[in-house]
């Protein structure tokens, strides 16, 4: 009965190594636990049942040794003896099953100090890897912000700059206007007025006063009177039935884009004046190639556009004569009869810089219809029940024209002719 105890034992302890080494972690650990006192509760059990047994054995071995006594008294040595030696054997089986079993129990609370001391070790590495963890996020976050921080800084850098340079062309642009006003303001003498008083000489008359000149303002009303000739010069006063009184009107145009016929017609405004009044009434007139050259070039700047060709001027048509050499119309004295003809006057003149602008409206004025037409239809009136004096009070209903004159030297030359409206 001791051996089955010890084998017991050992088999419980053969359970307890194999739960040791099959379990892991937190909950195979409890179970180990809890199988291991069980098991040595067992053991304690069985061997509290070992020593009942060889009590038991031992009391059943002295009642029959008493029995056996009173039948032989001549045999009580022996027996006893017998008795003795069979009593102390089971005790001893008894003991080292137990002792067993004692050394199987330390065995396995050892092995679990072990289990312990090893899931200690790897709380402490569990431990340290988030140690280790938490200092890398805390430095990983930290270079991230400073990456952010350095990008911010950069585009706040930049935002900077662009602001910097921004302000300094918006500085650049209000100080070359001001300089530009400045001189516009210089260049029409509006500072004279700040210049040195006349001092009164000692010879004069207290009472006496100096004439100051007069301040030159120049105005529209300035350049009419003074170069209102070099828009008139351009008039052609062609019959406004003819579709060759439409063309200077109908889109913007340079010197270099005019037909040779309308520049000869303009030029000829020039000669004309010495050029008829040397003909008699009903005769044909003419007018020298050179001389009309040479009025080409002083309204132009240039002779690269003349070209000897037939031109109309009003109602006479000149043609080109090579035996003479001259532009002769047969018939001078010529009237219009038409009721429609082509109103132009000027609204504003002014200079800038080398340029002289000169704004006008235009319209076909139909005496007959007391209507006035642009020039993008003729056909439809713009306005009706006017009188031909109504045009700057329809200005805004007709067709405006920019005259542009540029000055070389002392002098103004037609450069070309722009449509606003």
């Amino acid at each position: 009965m001791a051996e089955n105890a010890k084998e017991s034992v050992d088999a419980s302890v053969n359970d307890a190594s194999q739960v040791k080494d099959t379990k892991s972690a937190d909950a195979k650990k409890g179970r180990a636990k809890k199988d291991t006192e069980k098991k040595v509760e067992s053991v304690e059990a069985e061997s509290a049942e070992v020593t009942v047994t060889s009590s038991e054995a031992s009391a059943a071995e002295a009642a029959e040794s008493a029995t056996t006594k009173a039948e032989e008294p001549e045999k009580k040595p022996r027996k006893t003896r017998k008795t003795m030696s069979k009593s102390t054997k089971v005790s001893a089986k008894a003991a080292t099953a137990v002792a067993d079993a004692g050394e199987k129990a330390d065995d396995v609370m050892r092995e679990e100090f072990s289990q312990e001391e090893f899931q200690a070790a790897v709380r402490e590495q569990i431990e340290n890897c988030k140690n280790e963890l938490q200092t890398t996020l805390s430095e990983s976050i930290r270079r991230e912000y400073a990456t952010i921080v350095k990008k911010q800084l950069k585009a706040a850098n930049r935002r900077r700059r662009v602001g910097v340079i921004v302000r300094d062309l918006i500085i650049l642009i209000l100080a070359a206007a001001v300089g530009y006003f400045g001189w516009c303001l210089y260049d029409v003498k509006y500072f004279d007025w700040m210049g040195p008083r006349d001092v009164v000489s000692s010879t004069e008359q207290p009472d006496q006063k100096v004439e100051e000149p007069e301040e030159v303002v120049k105005d529209t009303r300035w350049y009419v009177n003074n170069y209102g000739y070099l828009f008139e010069d351009l008039q052609l006063g062609l019959d406004a039935d003819s579709v060759e009184a439409y063309y200077l009107y109908g889109d913007d145009r340079k010197v270099s884009e005019i037909k040779p016929a309308y520049l000869l017609g303009m030029a000829y405004n020039k000669v004309m004046p010495t050029a008829e009044s040397s003909t008699a009434a009903g005769a044909s007139a003419s007018v020298a190639a050179a001389d009309l050259r040479t009025a080409f070039e002083g309204m132009f700047g240039t002779t690269e556009y003349f070209e000897k060709v037939g031109f109309t001027h009003g109602c006479k048509k000149f043609t080109y004569s090579r035996e003479n050499d001259s532009f002769m119309t047969e018939n001078s004295d010529c009237a219009m009869s038409s009721e429609r003809e082509i109103v132009e006057e000027i609204d504003e003149m002014y200079e800038e810089g080398s340029v002289l602008y000169v704004l006008t409206t235009a319209a076909i004025y139909d005496a007959e219809e007391a209507s006035f037409y642009s020039f993008d239809n003729l056909f439809k009136p713009v306005v009706m029940n006017a009188e031909k004096e109504d045009l700057a009070k329809n200005r805004a209903l007709l067709n405006r024209y920019q005259y542009q004159f540029k000055k070389t030297g002392e002098k103004y030359h037609f450069s070309g002719v722009v449509k606003l409206r």
